[in-house]
């Protein structure tokens, strides 16, 4: 019976099975529902591509699933056509490189993942391109040198983490000694595991 509605929904090869290449549902579409982190097509698991789309006709966001879990490339792009986003997964974990542009062709982000757990650098860039953040991790956790700037290039935090302890400044202070606004927060000096 799934079978057969499979077949009449999507189209089958000769021997009967599904296409999963040619299975395409519009994110929205009734029939998908999300049950405990699986997404569900008529209480079958999902295998296919959920995809969703602008106003104008473009491709906004497709993402692979099979058995109702994220697998393989999630994308995503901007009205005009051009790439915003590319992400990997594997059994509904994010796995290896994830990369984000701005609108203007400028690179976001670049993370990386093993596991569903962030590993090695993660980089996060202003739209101009000017590096805002630069984290290193190892299984989720920071560890490393850590540094964030302001969007004019100066630092914002420059601490390193080892065994769980953050050791050098957090924030920047202004030279002026009126201490920290919203923007620029006060520095801290820590050696604290948070």
């Amino acid at each position: 019976m799934i079978g057969a509605i499979a077949c009449s929904e999507f189209g089958c090869t000769d021997s009967g099975q599904v296409n999963l290449s040619d299975v395409e549902v519009e994110k929205g579409n009734p029939k998908l529902n999300v049950e405990q982190g699986i997404l569900y097509m008529e209480k079958v698991p999902f295998n296919g591509r959920v995809v969703e789309y602008y106003d104008n006709g473009q491709r906004k966001y497709a993402t692979s699933y099979r058995d109702g879990k994220a697998e393989g490339t999630a994308e995503g792009w901007y009205s005009d056509g051009t790439k915003m986003e590319e992400r990997f997964y594997k059994d509904g974990k994010k796995e290896g490189t994830h990369r984000g542009w701005w609108e203007n062709g400028t690179e976001q982000f670049e993370y990386h993942f093993a596991n569903d757990l962030s590993e090695g650098s993660l980089r996060e860039w202003y739209a101009d391109g000017t590096l805002f953040r630069s984290f290193n991790y190892v299984s989720g956790e920071e560890e490393g040198t850590q540094q964030m700037w302001n969007s004019d290039g100066s630092i914002k935090a420059n601490y390193v983490v080892r065994s769980g302890r953050r050791y050098g400044t957090l924030g920047a202070k202004p030279c002026s000694g009126t201490g920290g606004t919203e923007d620029e927060p006060e520095a801290e000096n820590v050696a604290v595991k948070e």
